[in-house]
């Protein structure tokens, strides 16, 4: 690890490379509308075609949680175009300790 830092270019991957748009299709924007009338982003991956993951910090934060989910799939702007389906719907694992 000291010898990558050391070599850090700046980027925000280290050792990754670039990947064209639309090369991976499950990914998805997660637009969160909060339950304090703020939006946050988030990302999440397409499990199946009615369930998509996320991390549990998306869904709650100290002040607020989620009352609403906007998923963007198919876009490089995460606020607009591409598919989007709207969900209220959360499942937490059940060892998931809030």
């Amino acid at each position: 690890r000291a010898e990558e830092a050391a070599d850090f270019d700046g980027t925000r991957i280290v050792g990754g490379s670039a990947a064209n748009a639309g090369a991976h299709p499950h990914l998805a924007g997660l637009v969160i509308a909060l339950t304090n009338g703020r939006t946050s982003i988030c990302g999440a991956s397409l499990l199946t075609n009615t369930r998509s993951v996320t991390a549990a910090h998306c869904w709650r934060t100290r002040n607020a949680q989620a009352r609403q989910f906007t998923l963007a799939f198919g876009t490089a702007n995460i606020f607009s175009g591409g598919t989007r389906v709207t969900t209220s719907s959360v499942h937490l694992h059940g060892s998931y300790n809030m």
